[in-house]
């Protein structure tokens, strides 16, 4: 794996990449920081990871039992101590909802990452295939500024909400290219386009959901 991840960043070296986001989560095993610290002095490429939760089934059972001001510490810890005893540190905080609204765990999550957010500085994404919008008015209302939340899986959730967090400012990531499991990639492309019409280019990024080729 380390020889295969070594040769693919190289090459994006090569194109003039430098930053490698990873969302995968502190609660999954896909996140690995020791092997990404490894690539990254083997290669030059950045590579950042992050810190928070999947949506509320997925939710490990210390979260439930901690309090909001735990489960901030825990977020804290990881972006500026590291992960576990490895001192690799996060970069970014993630949260997750597959409902419009959000969920009893979901919102202590929610509630967690706003608190670190305006400790920190560092900036939230969110996996938001559904609801946007209302994730978006969860985390203003808590102090967050759109400009610095990324709502990921938006090509699949209601156009009148996208272009309302659009208007307010939020960020947004594409993500489901190379498949067509959920929204045709023509389609994807025709919601760019519509968002930078409307002159919103500085808002959008494009990436690749790894969980589907997985």
């Amino acid at each position: 794996l380390i020889r295969r991840l070594t040769a693919e960043f190289r090459k994006l070296v090569s194109y003039g990449c430098n930053l490698f986001v990873s969302a995968s989560l502190s609660d999954g095993p896909s996140r690995q920081p020791v092997l990404s610290a490894e690539v990254s002095r083997r290669t030059g490429m950045n590579i950042v990871m992050c810190t928070g939760f999947y949506v509320e089934d997925e939710i490990p059972s210390w979260v439930e039992e901690s309090s909001v001001s735990e489960v901030a510490e825990f977020m804290h810890r990881e972006l500026t101590q590291g992960i576990g005893t490895t001192g690799n540190r996060c970069g970014l905080i993630k949260v997750s909802s597959n409902s419009y609204g959000l969920e009893k765990l979901e919102k202590k999550v929610f509630r967690a990452a706003s608190r670190v957010h305006l400790k920190t500085g560092f900036p939230i994404t969110v996996h938001s295939p559904k609801g946007a919008l209302p994730h978006l008015d969860f985390l203003v209302r808590r102090g967050v500024a759109p400009e610095r939340i990324a709502f990921a899986h938006v090509e699949v959730g209601p156009w009148n909400d996208t272009l309302e967090v659009a208007k307010r400012g939020g960020m947004f990531v594409f993500t489901n290219f190379g498949g067509r499991e959920w929204v045709p990639e023509e389609m994807i492309v025709a919601q760019i386009a519509d968002l930078v019409r409307r002159g919103y280019v500085k808002r959008i990024m494009i990436s690749v959901d790894m969980y589907f080729t997985w």
